[in-house]
Order: structure tokens, then sequence, then C-alpha cells
């Protein structure tokens, strides 16, 4: 799954790409200090002009220093703002020039909005303006100043920005940004922060109350067309937004838009928004690369992820990366349903030459009706004995009638299972199949997991230490021969599957309605159990 990550790149720098956009040198200020926003109306400004477009074709007074306007383009279209003349007299976010005098302006406001530099909430389904380098200019203007959307719908194409950035809108049902073709960009988004660098970080980032809609639709699974894309950045929240039809991901945390580019991520938190796929033909709601202290709590995640691509949250550095770092994980009381993909609602894939996840708490989550399995864990890095544990705990979870089984752990050191619940599963919970695992603890109720297909509750097949005390089985297995709750495989890719340190001691079996309740071991002079 790796190697799909990036191999599509865009066509050269954002950064580069959103300044031709705005047709704007960046040299000068980011804009006035917040204590000029506060001044009273100047005793210059005279009445207010109709329009800036107007007062800049030659209404203004050549010897006016500050003006007023009621709108950008003709009264009341929301870019209503007063001007004054800059201090830079060059060309910068924010700025417009006088023609007639050669002045440059600045804008100055206290509650900055995308009309007062042209745009408009005009998308009717098939046309509309292209709000993403005028947003992308305000930005660079508020420098982390809030910026508010007001209600409509926004064409966007990528808002390129490369320091802080603060969306505010009115409300996931009256405010939405709408994905304009980005085809060719690679893994940019309609919202698009890279820091450009490994030792440079931007934030903070505050993304909250709007929508985004990628209309997936109209144009299709695209792997690397993502609606908010993060690459270094810090401090961010993104609040209360819509992730609607996404072509890619729904937010994608990276680490460069090239592949093996070196992006650091920290303090991350997305809590009470909603990813809807709406078609399953898209990657995952969300893929994250690289991050040091993430919170994803009380979201809704629905209708996501092609059959080919992992799920709903899919944790997987690059090959080669050995930088990456994931670390200081909390994913609590979201509710997935109907997610598709081929690995698990959630997923950490990681390389042989990448660190092990550490610290990682899912819990108090709820998925129903899909996912390959509620979770995937493989770490392909070599376990040393006695090496450092992941400090991976999944505990309060449940998960029912999906169309797999409960989890796979491959590989990996120090995850324990407690107090979740694995209801009416056709396939088996995994452990060890192709990497040994361990240290692993599970103390979960398992009900009615298992079938004809795989006749058992719980696969294992090579560990070091695995602890099921705790662990209680009802109705699991099926009444074949090899049905039983607890599964010791012979085999385990390829060789002889061994296992030690195993106490099955303590778990509870309930069989009943031609279940099978035994514990059993295949090949016990391979596994040492008690």
């Amino acid at each position: 799954m790796a190697s799909r990550r990036d191999r599509a790149s865009g066509a050269g720098d954002g950064m580069s790409r959103r300044k031709a956009l705005c047709g704007l040198a960046t040299a000068g200020a980011a804009g006035p200090a917040p204590a000029a926003w506060a001044q009273g109306r100047a005793a210059d400004s005279g009445p207010p002009l109709p329009s800036l477009t107007a007062a800049l074709r030659g209404a203004l007074d050549q010897n006016r220093q500050v003006f007023e306007v009621q709108g950008y383009e003709r009264p009341n279209d929301g870019g209503a703002a007063r001007w004054r003349l800059a201090q830079a007299q060059e060309a910068g976010p924010g700025r417009r020039l006088h023609a007639p005098s050669r002045r440059w302006f600045q804008l100055e406001t206290d509650r900055p909005a995308p009309e007062m530099l042209g745009a408009a909430a005009d998308w009717n389904g098939r046309s509309g303006r292209d709000n993403g380098p005028i947003i992308a200019e305000l930005a660079a203007w508020a420098a982390g100043r809030p910026i508010l959307l007001g209600p409509g719908r926004y064409l966007a194409s990528p808002i390129a920005v490369d320091g802080p950035l603060n969306l505010v809108g009115q409300g996931i049902g009256r405010t939405v940004l709408v994905q304009a073709d980005t085809t060719g960009l690679g893994s940019r988004g309609t919202i698009y922060v890279d820091s450009g660098r490994a030792d440079r970080s931007v934030g903070p980032v505050v993304l909250r109350d709007f929508a985004l809609d990628g209309r997936v639709e109209t144009g299709g699974f695209e792997e690397f067309t993502h609606l908010v894309s993060l690459h270094g950045v810090s401090d961010v929240l993104v609040a209360r937004l819509a992730f609607l039809g996404f072509r890619g991901d729904g937010l994608y945390l990276g680490s460069g838009v090239h592949g093996q580019e070196e992006r650091h991520n920290r303090k991350v938190v997305i809590q009470d928004c909603r990813f809807d796929g709406r078609t399953r033909n898209n990657r995952n709601c969300i893929s994250v690369l690289d991050v040091n202290g993430l919170a994803i709590r009380g979201c809704r995640f629905a209708n996501s992820s092609r059959a080919d691509m992992p799920g709903a949250i899919d944790f997987e550095p690059n090959p080669k990366s050995g930088f990456a770092v994931v670390r200081d994980i909390e994913i609590s009381a979201n509710r997935f349903d109907n997610v598709g993909g081929s690995v698990g609602v959630i997923c950490f894939h990681f390389p042989p030459d990448v660190p092990a996840p550490e610290k990682v708490r899912i819990q108090n989550n709820t998925a129903s009706n899909g996912g390959r399995a509620f979770l995937y864990v493989k770490v392909m890095k070599p376990q040393a004995p006695g090496g450092a544990s992941m400090d991976f705990v999944v505990s309060g979870n449940t998960f029912a009638s999906g169309p797999g089984g409960p989890f796979l752990i491959d590989g990996g050191r120090g995850v324990s299972f407690a107090g979740n619940q694995w209801t009416d599963l056709p396939a088996a919970a995994q452990v060890g199949v192709e990497f040994p695992v361990a240290d692993l603890r599970v103390a979960d109720r398992f009900l009615r997991v298992g079938s004809v297909r795989t006749p058992y509750a719980l696969g294992v097949a090579s560990v070091s230490g695995l602890d099921l005390r705790g662990a209680v089985f009802t109705d699991c297995g099926a009444a074949v021969v090899g049905g039983e709750n607890v599964y010791f495989r012979a085999m385990a890719n390829n060789a002889p599957a061994t296992s030690e340190r195993v106490d099955i001691s303590a778990a509870v079996s309930n069989g009943s309605g031609g279940k099978a309740p035994a514990m059993s071991a295949v090949s016990p002079l391979h596994h040492r159990v008690s």
C-alpha cells in the first residue's frame, strides 16, 4: 500500500503557483498592525465610494490617502472595506494599485472577508469564480487573524498557504468550499498548507464551521486529489467541518507532496467533524504520514474508501522515510458506518525502514456495516528482544455486522485490547501471520465471531507473550473440523508458526447453538500454551 503514496507529484512548487495565480509579489509587510484597524474613520476618508474597482480606475482624488468603499465591484456585494495608502509602495498581499496616480493602497479591516478582495460565493453547480487565489492572498495578508467566510458556495482551486491560516465559516449547512479541478497538482488539496522544509513549522492553522465538497459524483476517483492537505504544520484545530465527496482523501496530514520529503506535524486536533465519501469511490477519510500529537474526537465517518484503498483512517508513512514520526495518537468517541476499503476501519501500515508508532489510544469508538477489520496494525520493522513497547491501547470500542473480523496485528510490541466488543463478524481476529508479535494482551468480548470460512474467533501464529486473561468467547467459531474459539496455526508466512508465553488459562468460553467451545493448539510442539 505504501508504494501508492504521492508518486503523482504536481507541477512545481505550490507557493510559486499561488503567487502566480494571485499576480502579486510578496515583498513588503503582510498587513497593517492590529492597532491600525482600530482607528475610527479618518477625517480625510470622505464619503464611501461605490466600489473599489471604480475607485482604482480613477474616481479617487489624487491626494486621497484613505478611502472607504461600499463593495468590491458594486455596492453591497460583501466587499465594503477601508483602504489606506500603503507604506511599502509595491505589490503585496492585500494591496491594490490606483492606476492614474501609480499609488498602492492597503486593505484595512478588523473583520477580513474574501469579498473584500473580489471573491464571490457564486457557484451554481456548473460555473463560478475561482476564489482559491483570492483567499490565499487574504490569508497572507491576515497572518493568522480570522478570515470570515460568508454564506454560499465558493468555488476554489488550491488555497496555497505557507504561513498561519484561520478560516471560519458560518456553519456546515451555510458555507461550502467547492473543489475546482486540480488535475496535475498532485497531493495539493483545496486547502494546502506546506512549511516548505523539514526545519520549519507553520501554525497555527484553524479551520472551522464550514463544508468542503470534492464532487466525487462527477469527477470520480482521483487518489491524490484531497480536500485538505497539511505538511509541516503545528497547533492545528479542525472543528465542525464537513468533508464531502472527496476524490482522494478528506484530510491528508503529510510529509510533502513529492514523496520522501521530510515534514513534521505537531499538535493536531480534529473534532466534531463529518467525513462522508458519498459513493465509497475515494481513498481515505484521513491519511497520516507524520504527526507528533494527534487527537481525532467525536467525528462521524461514512461511505468512504474504494475496495482497493485502506479504509477510513490510515497511518502509513512512505517507504524510506526513516525520519517519520507517528506518536501520541488519540482516536476516541467516533462513529464509523459503511466504510469500505481492503484493510480496516483504522489502519497502521509501517514499512521496515520506518519507526513503529508510539503511544496510541483508540477508545470508545463505534463501527458497523463495513470495514474488513476494525483495526489493522502491520509493523514490518523487526522487534529486538526486550525492545521498547509501542504503548498501543485499544479499549471500549464496539464493532458489529461488518464483512471481516475484529482486528489483525502483524508485528510490533506492546498492544493491549481491553473491554472491546466484537459482534456478528464472519472472519476471525488474526495475530502474527506475517510478522511476529510481542507482548499482546486481549481481554475482549467475542460474540458470534467466525464462520464456516474461518471457523474460529482468534487465530494465533507467531507471538511471544500473549495474555488472554479476561477474554470471553460466546457462540464463536463453527461446528466443523478445526472449529474453536482460539486457533493456533501450524504455519505462518510459509514457515512453522511459533509462540511462547501464551496464557489462556482464564479465558471464558460460552459455546452454544452448535458452535465449538474448545481452545485448541494445532502443532503443540511450536506453541507453548498455559
